[in-house]
C-alpha cells in the first residue's frame, strides 16, 4: 500500500462517529469562547485524537474535523476582533503565492472543475490554518502555552501508541481512517494513533524534540521532560526510519547552538562535502538515502528511483506538473518526497514557492536570533524553532505530509513567520525569560 493510498480513499462520503463530533463541537465552542493566547489548544487536540476520515461532506464538499475548526477560528476573528495589528510579511506573501499559484497549475493540469474544487480545498486549509495561526499567535510570548499543549498531547499520543505495541490493535479505529489491527513491518509493529500513516506519527514526534529543548528551565522542566519522553516514545514505536532520521536531524541541530554564530562555514562546508561527494562516488550524491535504512524494511531505494526520475523528466512536469508518476517506474505513483510532491502536482512554480518559505523561515530565524542575542535563553527558543524547521526540511526528503501532520508544518511557518514581530533587545532593554511570560 502507498503512504497516500489511505488518503485517496476518504473522499465524497461523510463518516462521522459520535465521541469524534461530540469532540469536535466542544472545541469549536472553546475556539469561540477561550481566550486569544488559547484558542490553538482546541486544534492542537483535534489534530492529535481525531482520525482525517472524520468528515462531512455537503454538495460534493468534504469538510473534515479541522477544516470546520478553521471555519469557526474565522468566525471566532470576526466575532471577537481580539487579534493585534497583522502586517503580512515575506513569509506570508510566499504562502499565498505558494497556495494560489498551486491551486492554478494543478487546475490547468487536470481541466476540470474536480481539480478545481480540490485545489480550493487545499488552498483553504493551507491558507486557512497558516493565517489564523499567525493571527492567534502575534509574536514569541504567545507560545508557552501552545508548547505545553503539544507536551501534553504528546504524552497522551505516546500511550495510546504504546498500547498499540502491546496489544497490535489501534484504539482510534473505532473513528475510521485507521486500520483495526496496527500494520507489521520486519516483525515490527507500526504504531500510528490517530494519525494517518505511522510515518506522520512519528515524524509529529520527533519534531517536538526541539521545543522541548528551548522550555528546559525550572519553571517548566516538567513540561519538557513530558514532551521529551512522549516524542521519543511516539518516534521509536512508529517503526519508521523517516522520523528517526527527523529525530537525528533536529537533535543535530540543537547540537549546532555550540556554532550559532560561525553557521556560514558549517553551510558551506556541508554543501561542498556533497559537492565533492557528488563527484567521486559512483552515483548522483543523492543515492545515499538508498543506504539508509534505521527501523528495517525500509524502502529507501525507492526514494532514490522517485527523486532521480524527477530529475531527469524534469521536462515533463516543469510547467503544470503531471497526472500521474505510474510511468516513472514500478511503484513511483507513491510520492514519497515532498519535493517531488510538490513538482508533480503544480509544476516549477509552487515548487519555488514551497522552497522560498522555507529560506524566508530560515533567515527569519537568523535575523530573529541577532535581534535577541543579548538574552540567550531568548535566543535558544528561537534555535529551537529552526531545529523544527530544518526537521521537516529533511523529513520532506523521505515523505510527504498529509493528513494530521500538515498542520503541525503550517503551525510552526507561522510561529517562525510571527518572530518578525520580535524587537529588538538591548543592554538596556532585556526582557525575562520567554517562558516566564
Amino acid at each position: 500500500m502507498g503512504i497516500r493510498e489511505i488518503e485517496w480513499q476518504i473522499y465524497n462520503f461523510t463518516v462521522l462517529n459520535p465521541i469524534a463530533l461530540s469532540l469536535t463541537l466542544l472545541m469549536c465552542i472553546f475556539v469561540l469562547i477561550l481566550k486569544r493566547d488559547l484558542v490553538i489548544v482546541p486544534f492542537i487536540i483535534v489534530a492529535c485524537f481525531i482520525t482525517d476520515m472524520q468528515r462531512l461532506v455537503i454538495a460534493g464538499l468534504d469538510f473534515n474535523m479541522l477544516r470546520i475548526m478553521v471555519i469557526f477560528g474565522i468566525i471566532r476573528f470576526f466575532i471577537k476582533k481580539d487579534v493585534r495589528s497583522f502586517k503580512l510579511n515575506i513569509i506570508d506573501k510566499f504562502m499565498i503565492f505558494w497556495t494560489f499559484s498551486r491551486m492554478i497549475t494543478h487546475t490547468l493540469l487536470w481541466a476540470d472543475s474536480g481539480a478545481l474544487i480540490n485545489s480550493a480545498g487545499f488552498l483553504f486549509d493551507s491558507l486557512g490554518i497558516y493565517l489564523l495561526m499567525r493571527l492567534f499567535l502575534y509574536d514569541i510570548n504567545d507560545y508557552s502555552t501552545v508548547i505545553k499543549t503539544l507536551a501534553v498531547c504528546s504524552i497522551v499520543v505516546a500511550v495510546f501508541m504504546f498500547y498499540e505495541q502491546l496489544t497490535g490493535r489501534n484504539f482510534f479505529s473505532v473513528l475510521g481512517g485507521v486500520p483495526e489491527f496496527t500494520v507489521e513491518r520486519e516483525g515490527k509493529l507500526r504504531s500510528q494513533g490517530a494519525f494517518s500513516h505511522a510515518i506522520m506519527a512519528g515524524t509529529f514526534g520527533a519534531s517536538l524534540i526541539p521545543l522541548m529543548w528551548a522550555i528546559w528551565i525550572n519553571k517548566y522542566k516538567f513540561y519538557a521532560m513530558t514532551g521529551i519522553i512522549g516524542g521519543l516514545i511516539i518516534t521509536f514505536t512508529s517503526s519508521s526510519s523517516g522520523p528517526v532520521l527527523t529525530l537525528l536531524s533536529s537533535v543535530g541541530w540543537i547540537f549546532l547552538w555550540r556554532f550559532r554564530s560561525r553557521m556560514k562555514f558549517v553551510k558551506w562546508g556541508v554543501i561542498s562535502l556533497l559537492i565533492f561527494l557528488h563527484l567521486v562516488m559512483k552515483g548522483p550524491v543523492w543515492t545515499i538515502i538508498g543506504k539508509i535504512d534505521i527501523a528495517g524494511g525500509s524502502s529507501s531505494y525507492h526514494r532514490v528511483a522517485l527523486l532521480d526520475q524527477a530529475i531527469r523528466r524534469f521536462p515533463e512536469w516543469m510547467f503544470f506538473g503531471v497526472r500521474s508518476t505510474a510511468h516513472w517506474g514500478w511503484g513511483l505513483q507513491d510520492l514519497t518526497n515532498n519535493y517531488v510532491y510538490e513538482a508533480v502536482y503544480g509544476g516549477i512554480i509552487p515548487l519555488i514557492f514551497f522552497i522560498l518559505i522555507m529560506r524566508n523561515c530560515f533567515k527569519a530565524v537568523q535575523l530573529a536570533r541577532l535581534k535577541i542575542k543579548q538574552n540567550v535563553s531568548l535566543e535558544k527558543y528561537v534555535w529551537a524553532l529552526g531545529a523544527v524547521l530544518f526537521a521537516h526540511a529533511v523529513s520532506f526528503i523521505g515523505v510527504s505530509y498529509f493528513g494530521q501532520m500538515l498542520f503541525f508544518y503550517y503551525l510552526a511557518l507561522a510561529m517562525i513567520s510571527s518572530l518578525n514581530n520580535l524587537p529588538e533587545i538591548t543592554d538596556s532593554n532585556i526582557t525575562g525569560n520567554i517562558v516566564d511570560a
